[in-house]
């Protein structure tokens, strides 16, 4: 298994309207269409207990929807299974004036660079992005002007590649036993996802994340976009990707701010956002779903497993121990889940001791020799390229 591609997958742009000059055409589709959001929304904000830093993003979770229900998508792209969202927001923040003003807002998405969809948005294709949305004659803005908007619901992605889809269900299901989510195992869905997109108020205890095997996902909702842009560098057979994509959602600017990133404008976030730091944030977005209390796995593991007269016989031991590897314990979990039981049956602390160094050999042997734990053994792998600690 390879790490790939560490990027952005897509993102909500924001450009102040004067910076853009729109032709005739985007005139009548986007400018003489600009939208005045509500602003009774504002205030009732302003009415709430809400931390002045946040009102925007509170305004923000609100108008997503209309966002989405108003803009305009252009056909010529869409034919080609690429949606981009194009809509003139005036807005009218009496919280921050220097938000005020006509904006363009754009939801843009990697599908835009086509062949190198893989790559996703990075600074190294992100002026691909920006001569394609120029490209479609709705209006013409400079490059700086649009690296320097800002960004909000920002998706991250990396790709594990050489992978294929029967040890891919299993990781996904070794990972469901380890934290339960909103788990898909069939012919036409193989993912699974933590947190909710629209649950804001939960984007940094609870950030939204997602695994998927990404041939899956291009055939049943990508066919067109697959069959025009890629199937010419891949074969007309996506199943023969063995790929599969973590996937996760930087929502708004307090999410960015928790995550050390204080100005979300659209190049400094390209800048913060390198290959290493994306694989760090989606593996701290997997932790805070994966964290297991001790008490529940070690009951949960200990099922059907019983102590005879407060002693382990390395029979025993030898059950525990491949029972928890295949429920997706790391070895620090082993031993410190065992040496809270032991703890609780009353052995001394030198049982306990000779207890978990034995159960130490036994993991690592069966680790080693085990054919029936290889999936295992490579799960741990696959946790370790994301950095996730479990």
């Amino acid at each position: 298994m390879i790490l790939k591609n560490p990027a952005i997958d897509s993102l909500k742009l924001r450009i102040k309207a004067d910076k853009v000059e729109f032709t005739p055409k985007g005139k009548k589709l986007l400018l003489d269409k600009k939208v005045l959001f509500d602003l009774d929304i504002v205030k009732k904000f302003l009415d709430e207990e809400v931390n002045p830093d946040d009102l925007e993003d509170e305004f923000e979770n609100i108008v997503m929807g209309d966002f989405k229900r108003m803009a305009y998508i252009p056909k010529e792209l869409e034919d080609e299974g690429i949606k981009l969202r194009f809509l003139v927001v005036s807005r009218n923040f009496p919280f921050n004036p220097e938000l005020n003003g006509d904006y363009l807002e754009i939801q843009i998405n990697s599908k835009l660079l086509k062949e190198k969809y893989f790559e996703g948005i990075t600074l190294e294709t992100v002026a691909i992005i920006w001569d394609e949305i120029n490209s479609l004659g709705l209006f013409e803005v400079s490059y700086d002007d649009f690296v320097n908007g800002y960004v909000v619901d920002v998706d991250i992605k990396a790709d594990i590649d050489g992978i294929d889809k029967k040890e891919f269900r299993r990781f996904l299901k070794l990972l469901n036993n380890l934290k339960e989510g909103e788990l898909h195992i069939g012919k036409n869905n193989l993912g699974l996802q933590y947190g909710y997109r629209h649950k804001t108020n939960q984007v940094i205890s609870k950030p939204f994340i997602k695994l998927y095997y990404k041939p899956i996902e291009l055939i049943n909702n990508s066919p067109i976009f697959y069959k025009l842009h890629l199937e010419p560098l891949y074969g007309s057979n996506a199943y023969k990707l063995k790929l599969a994509r973590v996937e996760g959602t930087i929502k708004n600017k307090g999410h960015f701010r928790s995550l050390g990133i204080k100005d979300n404008s659209f190049l400094n976030v390209l800048e913060y956002l390198n290959g290493d730091r994306i694989v760090y944030i989606l593996g701290e977005f997997l932790n805070r779903h994966l964290k297991v209390k001790k008490t529940e796995g070690v009951k949960n593991m200990l099922n059907g497993v019983e102590f005879l007269n407060n002693k382990l016989s390395d029979g025993l031991l030898f059950l525990l121990v491949k029972q928890y590897i295949k429920n997706g314990f790391t070895l620090e979990m082993v031993e410190s889940n065992l040496r809270f039981t032991l703890m609780g049956i009353g052995l001394s602390k030198s049982s306990i001791w000779r207890a978990v160094k034995r159960a130490k050999e036994i993991y690592l042997y069966l680790l080693e020799s085990d054919e029936t734990l290889k999936v295992e053994k490579d799960f741990f792998e696959f946790l370790n390229l994301l950095n996730v600690k479990v």
